[in-house]
């Protein structure tokens, strides 16, 4: 098969590097339904001809016909979108977001008072966005493949223009145009979007949404808005730290991995074992503010021993709002140095254990270092991984 019609915008900015979609992730993407107040949005656009004899619309297909539409003709370009695992869900990561919806073109023409298909056109679309936590722009892609194509809608042309919204703006000319809806056709469109939050302590979420318009030969116009959903946060909020402005996918928990502390390690590792979270996608820690912070260490280290060259170490981390401060109880390990707490297990709480003191200052830069490498606010998601 051809390569896909690729038109790509332009604006004085580069657009930002595609990553590799075959890119090794240390856990599995974030998966959400769409949010049903959009999907509950009309999932048909209808045109009709000023003479009233012909129809186009564009609707999107319900699960059940999406699922025959793929076993009917499976599309090839799905390999460009690997993220994109099962039509109708959302999936995400922190520096990415993919969608997968099946849609009809299907034109009509009334003769005599009787309506008759004259042409249909059923495609797949993929939305896929893209960013970067070191830089103000991204991108918000649309790939499409007809998978079948009959009667006049092969005569058809297909055009799209992307927008952005919220906080950020749309790069000049962000626009696919004039290519046909043969069946095996493909086609991608890049809008290239631009963060309005540049300015030190600015932040704002995004969003970003193709509409795409298929044309039939006899001029009849038939058009559908795509969205962008969850939206992208961009900030240079954090620019005394990062020194420059960013974005990020804030719904999604990225990993601080503390392998190269290994005594530390050890006791997250047991921790979590015990029931406590923070270890996946599904089940993650929220960054808490500097008060809650405080709070949590207090509850939980300020009757610790003291030893020489030991510190304690607290999980989940202090810096989380599952801390003492959530409530529970505390719990410990053989070897922790802490005799007069016992052993627990379950979601609620605390592990305490003394751990070297070098080790634990590192953590805290390491701590510091991952929040401003991928903008982690307070009330975003987090992992702890040891690997």
């Amino acid at each position: 098969m051809a390569e896909p019609t690729a038109l790509v915008a332009q604006q004085a900015e580069p657009p930002l590097p595609r990553p590799d979609p075959n890119r090794e992730r240390d856990a599995p993407p974030l998966v959400r339904e769409p949010d049903s107040a959009r999907m509950a949005e009309p999932t048909e656009e209808c045109t009709t001809s000023e003479d009233g004899t012909e129809t186009a619309c564009i609707r999107r297909l319900d699960p059940e016909a999406s699922a025959q539409l793929r076993q009917s003709a499976a599309p090839s370009m799905g390999a460009r979108y690997p993220t994109c695992r099962t039509p109708r869900q959302i999936y995400f990561f922190r520096d990415e977001v993919c969608a997968n919806f099946a849609y009809s073109y299907v034109l009509t023409r009334t003769v005599n008072g009787t309506p008759t298909v004259v042409g249909r056109a059923d495609f797949e679309t993929w939305r896929y966005s893209y960013t970067s936590a070191d830089l103000a722009n991204w991108s918000h892609e649309l790939g499409m493949e007809v998978v079948a194509s009959s009667g006049e809608a092969v005569g058809a042309t297909l055009d799209g223009f992307a927008v952005a919204g919220g906080a950020c703006s749309t790069g000049a000319d962000s626009t696919i145009g004039g290519v046909g809806l043969g069946t095996g056709k493909q086609f991608i469109g890049t809008g290239n979007i631009r963060s309005n939050s540049t300015e030190i302590g600015s932040w704002g979420y995004c969003s970003a949404n193709w509409t795409v318009s298929a044309t039939a030969p006899s001029g009849v116009r038939a058009s559908i808005t795509d969205w962008n959903e969850p939206g992208v946060r961009c900030d240079n909020y954090l620019s005394y730290q990062t020194r420059r402005p960013g974005c990020v996918v804030p719904q999604y928990p990225e990993a601080v991995s503390y392998d190269a502390l290994p005594d530390l390690a050890n006791h997250v590792l047991q921790a979590q074992q015990s029931g406590l979270p923070g270890a996946t996608v599904d089940n993650p820690l929220v960054k808490a503010d500097d008060a809650t912070t405080a709070r949590n260490r207090q509850l939980a280290c300020g009757d610790a021993p003291s030893i020489a060259g030991r510190s304690c170490d607290e999980y989940p981390v202090a810096t989380s709002k599952q801390g003492l401060t959530a409530g529970g109880e505390r719990r410990t390990f053989d070897q922790c140095s802490f005799p007069n707490i016992g052993a627990g297990s379950g979601a609620s709480g605390v592990s305490v254990c003394m751990v070297p003191e070098r080790q634990q200052f590192s953590q805290g830069g390491l701590n510091s270092a991952f929040f401003r490498e991928w903008r982690v606010f307070v009330d975003d998601p987090f992992r702890v991984v040891v690997r």
